[in-house]
């Protein structure tokens, strides 16, 4: 049994495959299974990868003809993975060479399900950023909501806990993984000087035009999480935290992205009504707080205009004064 598999999603990304294989096949931690998917490339990527699996036996590839999205293609190599512990590098991004060792000896000393590195944000000017989400997560292990590829998971409690990627959303596909995780895991084991390399792409999801399907899989997800926070058992203050925590996303993309028409907004309502009313008011200030805070400094413009032009935004309306209406 490898004590990691590592599983590799790939989708035209030929200008960056070279060095995350690279770091991988490199790893001080050589007991190590290597599972890429191909989802359905049309640039060189797949070629890049035969050219690696020649040399290196310890790749294994999938290849779907057809693009099934990263959360399809990080599903089926869960299910084949042998390895004793999972992780997980997108093909644009790359690892420290001890990454693996790292995190697995943590895991094995402290008898974890899941230890976690940390992320350095390569921004879109090649600047390197260490955001040091551990010392949030050290507060309350609710804030590992995301970045889930700086983490390996003990594969038998992935497995027993049916934790996997949401195939059917196109965008935040990623969110409610990290979060079963959390809440299943007794404690997550955090490694500070294991980092995972997280690279911006211009023509990712992120940062590509944010059209109304993607917008449909941010609702979607985020209905995903609603249910789970409020079908299991938390505490007011982590149920309040898991909660702002993934709205205050989905208000910065309609407001980066200035998508408050009137079916988004009945969307983000429905997700509201299921919220605990006798939280609410926690929702409204935090929210409030967070859309004139720092973070958001960049949009206050593109926010003012949409407060000032549109009659659809009432619920954005509502939050500027303090009141929220789920009518």
């Amino acid at each position: 049994m490898p004590k990691v598999s590592v599983v590799t999603p790939i989708y035209n990304t030929e200008n960056d495959i070279k060095r995350c294989l690279d770091s991988i096949c490199s790893q001080t931690l050589s007991d190590i299974e290597i599972i890429c998917v191909n989802d359905g490339s049309v640039d060189n990527s797949f070629e890049i990868l035969n050219e690696y699996s020649s040399f290196d036996k310890r790749i294994k590839i999938i290849n779907f003809k057809k693009n099934k999205g990263a959360a399809f293609s990080r599903n089926t190599a869960i299910k084949e993975a042998k390895g004793e512990y999972i992780g997980f590098v997108d093909s644009d991004d790359f690892i420290d060479l001890d990454f693996f060792e790292k995190l697995y000896f943590s895991a094995i000393k402290s008898n974890a399900v899941c230890a976690k590195g940390d992320i350095v944000d390569i921004d879109l000017n090649n600047n390197k950023i260490p955001l040091k989400l551990n010392s949030k997560i050290k507060i309350n292990k609710y804030y590992f909501n995301s970045c889930f590829t700086s983490a390996i998971y003990k594969k038998e409690f992935i497995v027993k806990n049916n934790i996997s990627f949401l195939d059917d959303c196109i965008w935040g596909e990623d969110r409610l993984f990290p979060l079963k995780v959390a809440y299943y895991a007794d404690f997550i084991e955090l490694v500070d000087n294991a980092n995972y390399y997280y690279k911006r792409r211009t023509n990712s999801i992120t940062f590509s035009e944010f059209n109304s399907e993607k917008m449909d899989s941010v609702l979607k997800s985020a209905n995903y999480i609603v249910d789970f926070i409020s079908n299991y058992t938390f505490n007011s203050n982590d149920y309040n935290l898991i909660y702002n925590e993934f709205l205050k996303d989905i208000v910065f993309l309609m407001v980066k992205n200035n998508i408050f028409d009137e079916k988004n907004i009945c969307a983000l309502k429905f997700i509201l009504k299921k919220y605990k009313l006798s939280d609410m008011n926690y929702f409204v200030k935090t929210i409030f707080d967070y859309i004139y805070s720092e973070d958001f400094l960049s949009l206050k413009d593109n926010f003012s205009k949409i407060v000032q032009k549109s009659s659809q935004i009432e619920l954005i309306k509502n939050i500027k004064n303090k009141e929220v209406c789920c009518g």
